[in-house]
């Protein structure tokens, strides 16, 4: 039960770490020393929600848990480069084709100029 929790968690450490300037190598080790970190804590905290024997046992399963972390978001990632390979599409220049929408569509234009009139 909670080494899916541990793996969210690491996943949103890795993400919110990535705003920062530490170089994008680190990443899976830091989730992987996050999830054995906090696999340890919930092994001496929560022990009747953590299916572990020993600490060491905890420790691993919850580094397991940090990386799976890292890897669900390099599959998701790949794939849409394969995707995007099959397609003939420009993985690198995705962002400009995709909708912007913070900026207001036509028909939304339309129906502010006509609530004007």
């Amino acid at each position: 039960m909670t080494y899916p929790i541990i793996c969210i968690i690491c996943y949103t450490v890795v993400t919110l770490v990535k705003r920062t300037s530490l170089a994008k190598e680190w990443l899976p080790l830091l989730s992987g020393c996050t999830g054995a970190l906090l696999a340890v804590l919930s092994f001496y905290t929560l022990p009747q929600y953590l299916a572990a024997e020993s600490v060491l046992h905890a420790a691993f399963h919850g580094a397991l848990s940090g990386l799976a972390a890292t890897g669900g978001n390099q599959v998701f990632k790949q794939a849409v480069k394969l995707f995007c390979k099959n397609h003939g599409i420009d993985y690198d220049r995705l962002d400009q084709l995709l909708p912007n929408t913070s900026e207001p569509t036509d028909s939304t234009a339309r129906e502010e100029t006509e609530t004007e009139v």
